[in-house]
C-alpha cells in the first residue's frame, strides 16, 4: 500500500475514498496479510507514519522513523482477523489519518 505524507493530508492510490486534502483515505485489505506500506514524505517538513488498533490512536500497531522531506520508509504489519485500523502523520495527528479496514 503506497502512503504519500503530504502536508496537511494523506494520499494513497490504493484508497476507495478520500486521499485527498478534503478527505481522509480508506483502505481496504483482506485479513490473514503481511501487509506492507511503502510510506513517502511528498512534504516540505517531517512526518511520521503510525498504524493504530483503536481510532484514539493508543494501541500502536506499527510506525515509521520521522521523515524528513523527500524520504520514505517500508512498514510492514501483520494482520490475522478482521477490524478497523487507523493511521495518522503522528507529527501532524489531527489533520492527517485515514482508516484501513480489514476484512474478507
Amino acid at each position: 500500500i503506497t502512503i504519500d505524507l503530504h502536508d496537511g493530508w494523506i494520499g494513497s492510490p490504493e484508497a476507495a475514498a478520500g486521499g485527498s486534502p478534503d478527505a481522509p483515505p480508506q483502505i481496504r485489505v483482506q485479513p490473514h496479510n503481511d501487509i506492507t506500506f511503502q510510506v513517502s514524505n511528498m512534504g516540505a517538513v517531517p512526518h511520521a507514519f503510525a498504524l493504530y488498533a483503536d481510532q484514539a490512536g493508543t494501541e500502536l500497531l506499527a510506525a515509521s522513523s520521522v521523515l524528513p522531506p523527500g524520504r520514505s520508509e517500508v512498514v510492514t504489519f501483520h494482520f490475522h482477523d478482521d477490524q478497523i485500523a487507523y493511521f495518522f502523520d503522528d507529527q501532524h495527528r489531527e489533520q492527517m489519518r485515514g482508516e484501513l479496514y480489514v476484512h474478507e
